[in-house]
């Protein structure tokens, strides 16, 4: 039987919900593997991913709501990152099983 204290709350389930919709989106998935990389700016993405810079923009304010990507400031230049050991790890586990199983 289901031991119904290991299921996530509602609350829970929205949110993880959520962060899987926006992560899901092919340009933000893109983006965070990128990031997960290195550290990066607006234009570097932009050529990277062949993209308007407001595309790549638009972008990292969604991942950034969400608090998928975090950003410093360096003078003028701003840098995207995706530090989150948790978010990497995501990352990793759905390439490895889209790798080993969905050929």
């Amino acid at each position: 039987m289901v031991d119904i204290n290991k299921i996530p709350t509602d609350e829970t389930i929205l949110s993880v919900s959520s962060h899987l919709e926006v992560m899901g989106n092919p340009t933000r998935l893109k983006i965070m593997y990128f990031l997960k990389e290195e550290e990066l700016g607006v234009l570097e993405l932009s050529e990277l991913l062949n993209m308007s810079m407001p595309a790549i923009s638009h972008h990292l304010r969604v991942l950034k709501d969400k608090m998928i990507v975090t950003r410093r400031q360096e003078g003028k230049n701003v840098y995207y990152r995706l530090e989150d050991p948790c978010l990497i790890q995501v990352l990793e586990v759905a390439k490895i099983h889209v790798e080993e199983h969905h050929r």
